[in-house]
Order: C-alpha cells, then sequence, then structure tokens
C-alpha cells in the first residue's frame, strides 16, 4: 500500500511490520472499548490539570469512562483460507464526499459542502503534539514555540484531508470545511486531545525493562456515525504515530529520512508540486522511476521496532484479566460460572446469587481464581442498580443466564453502563419471549417453520380455531415467557378452546400453528450481530415422566450431541437458519448478540424452528458445556465485541458424550417442597471432578437442603474417538443412586432413544406381548400409546391390560385412522392384525423422506410366499429353509422395503404346525430386535 504525506508517498515493503502495525491498530480500538482500560486512564486523568480546567474535556472524560468511544473498527481480518489473522482490519464503512474544485483567476479553489451528514468522513486530518521535534512543520506558524517544548495537554491543529497537497487550516477554515456545527467541532478538538492522551497513556504502561515508549506526536481522522455522532475512523492511526525508543525513531520518519536521498524521492517532490498547482489528483500515476529497495537491515529495525510495540500493546491489553459479573443463580448459572472460571482470561467471577452451595463447590475446585458472592444484592433486583454497582467494582464483562433478565433488559443496562455484555438486547430477546415476533422474523427471513397465525383477541383466536380441521392436531402458545408451561397440543375443537381459556390467564397473545412430527433437537449458535458460529447440538427432555408423559418442565435432563441428528441437518443450519436471522434482525436495527438457541424439529433430513431461545438452554448448558474447549469468556466477548470473525465458524468440543439427569423435589412442578434434607452429594463441594450441578440447593448449617423444584443434576462425561452416549448416560445415573431426599423424582430414560408407537392387532397378540415385554425389559425404546384391534373380543386386550396400555376396538377405516390421529405416533406396529390397509390409509402415515411408517411381520422370507398361511405354503412347497421378515407396509401386498429377515431350517418338520411353532419362537425375538434397531437408526 501507499500513505500520502505532504511531501511525497512512501511505500511499505517490509515484512511483518504490516501485521504488526494491524495489531496495534486493533489493540488500540480494543482498548478504547474496555471499560477497566478506560476507568485506569481516568484515574490517571483526574491528576492532569488541563481536563478540569476545560468543562467540555471534563464531560468528554465522563463518557468516554462510561460509554466508550465509537469506533470504526470491527474486526481483524482473517485468511479465507488458513484460518489465520492477515495484514488488514474490517472496518464500518464511511462515505467520502470529495470538494468540488472552482477555478478562480489563475488559482484553483476547493469548495467544501456546508453540512456534513451522517455516515460521512470528516475531511479534516486532526494532528496532535506532545512535543517538538526538528523538522515540526508547526515551529514555522508558531515563533514563541521551541524544539524540545512539552505539552500535557496536547496541541491540536487540522489539516485538508482530500486535496492532493496537504494544507493548514486555521479556526475559520477546518469549521468550514469540516462542515460541522461550531458545538460539534469543539466536541472533535476535545476528543482528539482526549483520544491522544489516551494513547500516550498505552504507550506509558508498557514494559519500562525495554527503555519505555513515548509518543511525541500523531494524527486522527473523525467522521460521523449513522446516528450523527462523531466517530474515530483512522484504522491506520498507529502508523501515523512518532514514537521515541531510547531516543530512537521507531515512526515513518526513518524511512522519510532514508527516500530524501534517493532520485525517486526528488522525482516524487517535483511531479507532486506541479499536480498542487494544477490540482491534480492523480499525480501518483506520473511518477515513472521505481523507489529504491531499502536495505534489509534497516527493514529489520524498522520491522522488529513495531513487533516489539505490538507484542507489549497485547501484553498490557491482557496483563489484567477479566472480572466478570454472572446474572442467573439456577443449574444453568452453575455450569456458566464453572466454565467461566475455567478460562485463562477470567481472574475474578461476581455471583450475585443464593446458591451458596454452587459458590462453595467453585470455590473449592478454583482456589487461584477470586469468586465474590454478592448476597446483598440478589440478581433479581433492580437491573440499574446492578449495572451502578457492577461498574463501581471494575466489572469488566457481564454475563446473562435466564430469559426473564433478557426481558427485563439487563443487557441493556450493563451496556449503557459501559460493561460489554453476553445476550441480547431486550428488542433483540424478543426472538424468545414473543412467539409472533419470532414466527415474523422467521418467515421473513426464509427460515422453515410452522404454519402460524397470532392473535391477540380472543374472540378471533376461537374464530380460528373453529376453521381449523380437527383430524389433525394442533398447537396453542402463549405469547410471552412461560417456563415451559405456555405450550398446548390440542386433538379436537373442544381441547382447544379450554387451552386457549388456561392461556388467556397468563398472556395477552396466541400464536395457534400446525403440529409437527419428528425429533425435537436442540441446536445452538453464537452470534455477534453479524456472524453466527456453530456449537455441538443437545435434546433435552420436557416432561416430568418417562416416555414424554406427564406436565410439562423446565426440563429433566440432557444429552448432548444428538447421534440422531444426520450430518447434513447440521452442516446446513447454519446458512439455513442462524445467519437469515442474524441478518434480518441486523436489517431491522435490533442486531443479535449472544447465544441463540433454536428448537428444531426434525425428520430424516428436514427439519423445522419450532421456537428460538435468547440464552442458553436449563438442562442443556449443564450437558453441553463440560465438552467446550477454549476460553469460553473470550469467545462470549467475540459475541459482545462483533469480533466472531477472528475465530472458527464451528465452536471446537471435545469428541464424545455428555449426559445430565436432573433430580426434581416434591410436588414439582406444580407445587415443590423445600428443606428436605440431601445426602450423597457433600464430597461435591472438595471432588476436583465435576460430578454435576447444583440448582435448588440452600446450605443450613452443615446441611444441604432442597431450595427449589428442580435440585440438582449428576452429570456423565465419556470422552474420546470410541466413546459412546450410552457411557455418559449410565455414569450420570450411577451419580444419582447415591443421593437421596425427600420425594425425589427423576427420569429413567435421558438419553435412550424412543418413539412412540400404537399396536394394531386382531388376535391373541403372541406378538405384541413379546414386544411389549422387551419394552418393559428396556431392550426397546419404545412408548406403546395403545393397542388398536377390529374385534372386541381379542385376547390381545386382556394382554394389554397387564402391560398397563390402552385397548380400543374401533369399527371402519375411518375411525381408526381418527383414532391415530389423536395418538400421532411415530410408528404404527402390525402385530397379528388381519385386515388389508388401503392405499389412502398408508399415504397418512409416512415420514418426512415418504417412508411408510407402518411395520409389519411376515412369517416367510420375503419376497418368497407372500399372503396367507405361509408357513404352511412353506411345508407345502417343501422347501428347506424358510424365515420370517420384518418390513415397511406398502400398497401392495408384503412388498415394502425390507428392514430384517432371519431364516431357519424346516427340513426335519413334519407338518405345517411343527414351522410355525419355530417360526412364532423367531418373530418373537425379532420383531423387537429390529424394532430397536429402526428406533437406533441403524437399519
Amino acid at each position: 500500500q501507499v500513505s500520502v504525506f505532504d511531501w511525497g508517498a512512501l511505500p511499505d515493503p517490509i515484512p511483518g511490520k504490516g501485521q504488526a502495525l494491524v495489531k496495534m491498530g486493533a489493540l488500540f480500538f480494543q482498548a478504547l472499548a474496555n471499560p477497566e482500560r478506560r476507568r485506569d486512564f481516568s484515574e490517571r486523568s483526574g491528576k492532569i490539570a488541563w481536563v478540569f480546567q476545560d468543562p467540555l474535556a471534563k464531560a468528554a472524560l465522563e463518557k468516554l469512562q462510561i460509554y466508550g468511544l465509537k469506533t470504526h473498527f470491527k474486526e481483524v481480518m482473517l485468511d479465507s483460507t488458513s484460518g489465520q489473522e492477515s495484514s488488514g482490519l474490517v472496518v464500518e464503512k464511511v462515505q467520502v464526499v470529495r470538494p468540488e474544485w472552482h477555478t478562480v483567476g489563475a488559482e484553483r479553489i476547493p469548495h467544501y459542502r456546508s453540512i456534513r451528514k451522517p455516515g460521512e468522513l470528516i475531511p479534516l486530518e486532526v494532528v496532535f503534539r506532545f512535543k517538538l521535534v526538528p523538522g515540526s512543520s508547526i515551529l514555522s506558524r508558531r515563533k514563541e514555540l521551541s524544539v524540545g517544548d512539552q505539552f500535557e495537554k496536547p496541541l491540536v491543529e487540522f489539516f485538508t484531508k482530500l486535496e492532493p497537497q496537504d494544507r493548514f487550516l486555521n479556526y475559520s477554515e477546518s469549521l468550514n470545511v469540516s462542515g460541522l456545527s461550531a458545538e460539534r467541532w469543539s466536541e472533535l478538538l476535545v476528543n482528539t486531545q482526549l483520544v491522544a492522551s489516551f494513547l500516550q497513556f498505552l504507550f506509558e504502561q508498557m514494559d519500562a525493562s525495554t527503555g519505555g515508549i513515548e509518543l511525541v506526536d500523531g494524527k486522527f481522522e473523525w467522521a460521523l456515525d449513522s446516528n450523527g455522532q462523531l466517530m474515530l475512523v483512522d484504522s491506520i492511526g498507529p502508523d501515523e504515530l512518532r514514537l521515541l525508543k531510547e531516543g530512537k525513531d521507531l515512526s515513518k520518519e526513518v524511512l522519510r529520512e532514508f527516500y530524501r536521498k534517493t532520485a525517486w524521492y526528488q522525482e516524487v517532490k517535483t511531479v507532486k508540486e506541479a499536480a498542487v498547482r494544477e490540482g491534480d489528483a492523480n499525480w501518483k500515476s506520473k511518477v515513472k522511476l521505481a523507489p529504491d529497495a531499502i536495505p534489509s537491515a534497516l527493514q529489520k529495525t524498522i520491522a522488529d521496532g513495531y513487533i516489539q510495540i505490538a507484542e507489549q500493546l497485547e501484553r498490557l491489553h491482557t496483563q489484567k484479566g477479566e472480572k466478570v459479573i454472572l446474572v442467573g443463580g439456577g443449574g444453568r448459572e452453575h455450569a456458566l460460572a464453572d466454565q467461566l472460571l475455567r478460562s485463562p482470561s477470567v481472574t475474578t467471577l461476581i455471583w450475585p446469587t443464593q446458591n451458596d452451595a454452587a459458590v462453595l463447590h467453585l470455590k473449592a475446585n478454583y482456589p487461584n481464581k477470586k469468586i465474590e458472592l454478592w448476597e446483598d444484592i440478589p440478581a433479581t433486583g433492580d437491573a440499574k442498580m446492578l449495572a451502578e454497582r457492577a461498574l463501581q467494582a471494575n466489572v469488566t464483562f457481564a454475563v446473562i443466564g435466564p430469559d426473564a433478565y433478557l426481558e427485563a433488559g439487563f443487557t441493556d443496562h450493563f451496556q449503557n453502563a459501559g460493561i460489554p455484555c453476553f445476550g441480547p438486547s431486550r428488542n433483540a430477546a424478543q426472538l424468545e419471549w414473543s412467539k409472533s415476533f419470532a414466527k415474523e422474523v422467521m418467515r421473513a427471513a426464509n427460515v422453515p417453520t410452522a404454519k402460524a397465525w397470532s392473535f391477540d383477541s380472543l374472540q378471533e383466536a376461537t374464530s380460528q380455531l373453529n376453521e381449523l380441521d380437527w383430524s389433525k392436531k394442533w398447537v396453542i402458545k402463549a405469547d410471552t415467557l412461560a417456563a415451559g408451561k405456555g405450550v398446548e397440543i390440542c386433538t379436537s375443537l373442544s381441547e382447544s378452546l379450554a387451552a386457549l381459556e388456561r392461556l388467556a390467564k397468563i398472556a395477552k397473545r396466541w400464536v395457534i400453528e400446525e403440529f409437527l412430527e419428528g425429533k425435537e433437537v436442540s441446536l445452538f449458535a453464537f452470534c455477534d450481530g453479524t456472524r453466527a458460529a456453530l456449537l455441538d447440538s443437545a435434546r433435552d427432555y420436557k416432561t416430568l415422566f418417562d416416555f414424554q408423559k406427564g406436565p410439562n418442565t423446565g426440563g429433566m435432563g440432557a444429552i448432548s450431541p444428538v447421534d440422531d441428528l444426520l450430518p447434513e441437518v447440521e452442516n446446513r443450519a447454519l446458512e439455513a437458519i442462524f445467519l437469515p436471522i442474524v441478518k434480518e434482525m441486523q436489517k431491522r436495527g435490533t442486531p443479535y448478540h449472544g447465544l441463540l438457541y433454536a428448537g428444531l424439529m426434525v425428520s430424516g433430513s428436514i427439519f423445522w424452528v419450532l421456537e428460538f431461545n435468547s440464552r442458553f438452554g436449563d438442562p442443556e448448558t449443564q450437558a453441553l458445556l463440560p465438552r467446550f474447549k477454549g476460553d469460553f469468556c473470550k469467545w462470549l466477548k467475540a459475541c459482545a465485541s462483533q469480533t466472531l470473525a477472528q475465530f472458527p465458524a464451528r465452536v471446537p468440543f471435545q469428541q464424545g458424550y455428555s449426559a445430565y439427569v436432573v433430580a426434581a423435589a416434591k410436588g414439582y412442578p406444580e407445587a415443590p417442597l423445600k428443606g428436605d434434607a440431601i445426602t450423597g452429594v457433600d464430597h461435591w463441594l472438595n471432588s476436583p471432578v465435576r460430578e454435576g450441578f447444583f440448582a435448588g440447593v440452600k446450605i443450613d448449617g452443615s446441611r444441604m437442603k432442597t431450595n427449589g423444584g428442580r435440585v440438582l443434576g449428576t452429570l456423565g462425561i465419556a470422552l474420546g474417538p470410541n466413546a459412546k452416549l450410552q457411557d455418559a448416560v449410565d455414569r450420570a445415573y450411577q451419580l444419582q443412586q447415591n443421593i437421596q431426599f425427600h420425594g425425589k423424582q427423576i427420569r429413567s430414560d435421558v438419553g435412550l432413544p424412543f418413539a412412540t408407537a400404537v399396536v394394531l392387532a386382531s388376535g391373541r397378540g403372541s406378538n405384541f406381548e413379546a414386544i411389549a415385554s422387551a419394552v418393559k425389559a428396556g431392550k426397546v425404546h419404545l412408548n406403546l400409546l395403545a393397542v388398536l384391534g377390529n374385534r372386541k373380543e381379542a385376547p390381545v386386550f386382556e394382554k394389554a391390560k397387564k402391560f398397563g396400555i390402552e385397548g380400543f376396538a374401533y369399527q371402519g377405516e375411518a375411525e381408526l385412522l381418527a383414532k391415530l390421529k389423536t395418538y400421532a405416533p411415530e410408528l404404527i406396529i402390525l402385530a397379528g392384525f388381519d385386515r388389508i390397509l388401503s392405499a389412502a390409509f398408508i399415504d397418512h402415515f409416512r415420514d418426512g423422506q415418504g417412508r411408510s411408517k407402518i411395520i409389519n411381520i411376515h412369517p416367510s422370507l420375503l419376497p418368497s410366499f407372500k399372503g396367507l398361511h405361509a408357513y404352511q405354503l412353506a411345508f407345502d412347497a417343501k422347501v428347506k429353509v424358510t424365515g420370517v421378515t420384518v418390513h415397511r407396509v406398502e400398497p401392495e401386498l408384503d412388498a415394502g422395503p425390507i428392514l430384517g429377515q432371519k431364516a431357519f431350517s424346516i427340513e426335519s418338520c413334519e407338518s405345517a404346525e411343527a414351522v410355525e411353532k419355530i417360526g412364532l419362537k423367531i418373530e418373537h425375538e425379532l420383531y423387537p430386535e429390529v424394532l430397536e434397531k429402526l428406533i437406533q437408526g441403524v437399519v
């Protein structure tokens, strides 16, 4: 690149120097955004007389301390192939409006527009000086000044920016060229003095053992942002600083001295002087000579100096570490706190919580980190008060856990106090706390989701319910935060009207949407307003009882990652869900910063977004984060500072699995009991191994007692390339065996894949009995919803009762279809069913990939011996071998895709009855085996 100065152009061919300058520029801008660094400067500035002698400067200092300074810096560019930092900065674009030129007599005079608009560059080079050195141009204008003069309050001068020859501007000229009001021009002057002093302060703090670095002078450039406020835009500012180290010049002045002695420089000077007279801005193309090569020794001297400065700035930037405040007090926050304390960049964690058991656990496990428990200011208190207290405590970063705090605007209050915060603004968090807003954004961003309507009138909602097709299910959602209790799945009009009446008590707006079939999966992405990075997947278990039965809860367990999620779905999620939402929110003026959680319904390779959460989930976080790799705090800060481009698009996790099992109090979720003694967890406080996380636990004297609905959870982890989810699940349940308290409730199916099924049977039900027995023994992970049959007197109904499964007789295919739609099973299992199903009926039950969800077992090795009496046909045909086939049902008789087969010899059989006896034994073994493989996704 070529940088233009008032006496010529200097090439920049020195290896390493450009990257060092990029790092210096980025660290300088980041330091301006760092509240702790600004507070350090403010303390130092409090001793500088000129700040308090100037009311504008004092006001600017207070504003800088609280809000920082708006700059155009976004991030350091990454090389697209290597992913490593490259020598460039990504900055906010500003419009450059060049002057118009008029000929007056023999002169060409530039004319600048009198009013500067938002988003435009201010066409001034603003030069500041702390010390005068030989060659300083100000010496020729102000005769009272001398070489060696130093200034506590930097001297500021203005020069033109967009003319072929930079020229000095007096007060009235600089005001005219700037296009600013007198008040805004004064603000620019004071901000230049303040930011220059801040930069001087940074260099003063560098390692004195290297001789120290002195900032002599430099320049800044400014623009108006989109709101018309001043914005620092000089991304190459560090290259325009005159720096002295041990009396030696580290600036471009060294290069200037070298080039002044060359013929190339003399030609540049001659060509440029002529161009200035003619008003020719394209003078560089007229220089014919090539610049002389810089001697390698000089190159090394310059490069080493810049690299050393960049390294010292980086050490200065990171030496104090982060002082983080975490808002929220449950099991999720215990997991977040644990991960934050594992971050090398975090030195102090402040946690306003009543979860004293979790705090003791963290203090025992992180003795080298400082942990402060603010019991006098509960996290549920006033957001503004908490932010002000954090500011007084020199907090550098805030992390918001629960959804209610995001809706209450905690992020906004911390940011207004000048503290960067992980978590979206209140307006951006609408993606969670307003279901109708989320639907609107998804439609605008073309994100796949269920068909839906929003209502704020009970009359209109009721009218819509009356018009729906009740041969299928519909979902009604309260358009508010409802702690997992604002969703009703309805199978009839009467049921939906009752649900709407209940939800009307907790919300004033509702969403009605179509019911989707498939498996639920949770995906997460870190977002910084413009970019997104994908985390591992998870699945939570919402209902109180096994197999999705019982009331909804906040979550009774979770696993991560999810095995049955196809890689292609995960690979498409970033481009199909997260990035479109981030772009749409940015377009709406509510950029999304933080964790975006997408709850998906997945059927094979097809998926829909059910809902968004605007924070980490509970209990998914407890299963997800223990395998996280890297500095967790740096990832969170990247979301707040819009620097995710410096990180990979996929968040790194250790290979393996984790499972988390929640133990809930008696009476949860309606009215959990508190105060019951807990045994089996005391050793957690001193164990370096994470065995779980506390949620609703209180220490009473020397005893732990229940203090909430979800009391605690146990964590199982299995790591490595050969790890299995079952290993993690087994470990989590093993830990639960040691923990006891009155009325403890846990689910026994966390981590177990399962499918809902209805059995169709007409006779004795021996295959049903084999399947139900395998389910009861835990060998098949099915939730058998009901047995339906076309014969009232069929013995299968008595067998169903023994297993506690509902049994119903139906009349006609239409009634069967209606019954099945109320259950919405993932599988329909035929077990001795003597009816031929119509093609229309079969087409009602297909998955997202068009496969039949109806499964049958046939007593032959298909395609041989289709139809009835297959064992008899095999015997009559005198074959040596027959067998059993499990297959999907299609309209053509016994012709659907085969899922499994097993053969057996019949050479010794003397009758068809003998063949059937062997065959039934094989059926009872094969059917459950194939169903389990189907559920596991390995057929």
